[in-house]
């Protein structure tokens, strides 16, 4: 199962060489190490962090899967009750390369990220990246 110490492996050793990590691989270069830091990505975020930010209710009623915004150099990712486990992956890979990655021609799109690791034999429909736990369910606007 992919948690995020196993993901940021499989990433920067992508990056390094194209290649995905094998499953004996990516659980060998798992970082166990605890960080007391606060993360630079946070994902499955409150809503109540973005209530600052101009047009957030209108965009959260759009129904998308998730939301994704920068604030104080910290990532939010607001996701919908409605995304799924691949989902959840693409948007926190799109969110690393963002904040790890700086050359565009590097940068790795997370659906296509997921697709691999799935074809890498790695779980992708399985949940074991923690979130915070919120979610949002749009409501629909009255006219």
């Amino acid at each position: 199962n992919l948690n995020k110490a196993r993901l940021t492996a499989i990433l920067e050793a992508h990056l390094a060489t194209g290649s995905i990590l094998s499953i004996t691989e990516g659980n060998k270069r798992e970082s166990l190490a605890f960080s007391l830091r606060r993360p630079k990505i946070r994902l499955g975020a409150s809503v109540h962090h973005s209530r600052d930010i101009a047009g957030m209710n209108e965009i959260l009623g759009l129904d998308p899967f998730y939301v994704q915004f920068n604030k104080n150099n910290i990532i939010y990712i607001i996701l919908n009750s409605k995304a799924t486990t691949r989902d959840i992956l693409a948007v926190y890979i799109d969110a690393w390369m963002s904040r790890n990655v700086k050359e565009k021609g590097k940068k790795i799109d997370g659906k296509q990220m997921v697709e691999k690791l799935s074809k890498s034999g790695w779980n992708v429909d399985q949940r074991a990246i923690q979130t915070e736990g919120f979610t949002f369910t749009p409501h629909p606007h009255a006219d």
